[in-house]
């Protein structure tokens, strides 16, 4: 395989691919980084929330101001890709694989154990494993490749618990995906989707509306 530099782009059966080395020194360093801090908020007391937030806040590339819950514990790959926008609440056990970036929405809800994997890997195996490169850092021992694909989330989405969202993916403003799913393809936005792969079940409207009178002194947003 030709060398080539982190996030240059191949063209495969008419797709723009983006290649990428995890295992370069530069990166490794990087991810040393994202472990210390994601060490400490996982070992920092929930009682003791401002001091995470500050951690979270240091650890990914933007989070628009607050308020923002993140229930831990947490795993991120390098955390300098992920952007977050307001009001964000992340449940127990979030996983962000972010080399090919994430990027989140306002009034995110990600429910326990969701996984945004912004990376895969080559599937023929001459490709996928392969010889060190000359900068790849010494204990991997190997060369490894990504094919990294940006995942979007857009504004007021809540994702399930249980949910892969895969490479490449943008989930619309104010979707629904269910428990459990597997999402490989794009879905748009005031939909509620689920499944294995994750698919469009139906649109999501005005029947759906709760009564009015259950949110009697609940202050909402405008």
């Amino acid at each position: 395989m030709s060398q080539f530099t982190p996030g240059e782009k191949h063209t495969e059966e008419k797709k723009t691919l983006t290649l990428f080395q995890p295992t370069t020194k530069s990166v490794f360093w990087t991810m040393i980084r994202t472990e210390a801090i994601q060490h400490r908020f996982n070992h920092t007391p929930p009682w003791m929330y401002p001091i995470r937030n500050w951690l979270f806040k240091k650890l990914v590339a933007e989070i628009d101001g607050k308020p923002f819950f993140i229930a831990g514990p947490i795993r991120f790959q390098q955390g300098n890709h992920t952007h977050v926008g307001r009001n964000f609440y992340g449940g127990p056990n979030l996983v962000i694989l972010d080399h090919g970036g994430v990027y989140i929405g306002d009034n995110a809800m990600l429910g326990p154990n969701v996984t945004l994997a912004s990376h895969a890997h080559p599937k023929l195996a001459d490709q996928r494993v392969v010889r060190p490169f000359p900068d790849t850092f010494e204990p991997y021992g190997r060369g490894e490749i990504e094919v990294i694909a940006p995942i979007t989330i857009g504004n007021n989405v809540w994702i399930a618990s249980n949910v892969v969202v895969c490479p490449g993916v943008t989930i619309g403003d104010n979707a629904i995906i269910g428990a459990g799913s597997v999402v490989t393809h794009d879905i748009p936005a005031n939909t509620l989707a689920y499944g294995v792969p994750c698919k469009p079940v139906r649109e999501i409207t005005e029947a759906d509306r709760l009564p009015e009178e259950a949110f009697a002194g609940i202050p909402r947003y405008d």
